[in-house]
């Protein structure tokens, strides 16, 4: 009967334990930036520039933060991994939005932190109005993944 109870103890603090160990991860909101101190996944240099940043978290909890969103694209296509929610930053409010609903502009005369040349925004109408001011071509998540040349920088 004793070696039962230490038993049943050892069980419960094992699985106590483990549920700690799970991620607490809110996946539903975007992560946090520490800007000027956090690498980015993909290319290790600092995150600086706000209005370019992007992250995803995973399935299971893991957060991944990039400088460039150009950068995200390309660590997920060498590092393939189940993606929760993508998070990009809007490059004229400074607000995360959800990569699945946002728009995303490529142009080589937009210079993002790594040189991919792109930024999101949340509204169709200014993604084609800075598309337009910048000679670029407006995407959207799902077609900037499809994309296999986009990521030449």
């Amino acid at each position: 009967m004793k070696r039962r109870m230490v038993l049943l103890a050892l069980g419960t603090m094992l699985v106590a334990f483990l549920a700690s160990c799970t991620s607490s991860v809110d996946k539903t909101r975007p992560p946090q930036i520490r800007y000027g101190e956090d690498p980015c996944d993909e290319c290790y240099m600092l995150i600086n520039e706000e209005r370019f940043a992007a992250a995803y978290i995973t399935q299971d909890g893991r957060v991944r933060r990039f400088d460039d969103i150009g950068c995200m694209l390309t660590f997920l296509k060498k590092h393939p991994e189940a993606v929760a929610t993508f998070w990009v930053v809007d490059y004229q409010t400074h607000m995360w939005v959800d990569a699945t609903k946002a728009y995303f502009v490529k142009a080589k005369e937009l210079k993002s932190p790594m040189g991919y040349g792109l930024i999101a925004v949340g509204n169709e109408a200014v993604a084609k109005e800075i598309a337009g001011k910048h000679n670029g071509t407006v995407f959207s998540f799902k077609g900037l993944q499809e994309q296999d040349d986009l990521l030449s920088n």
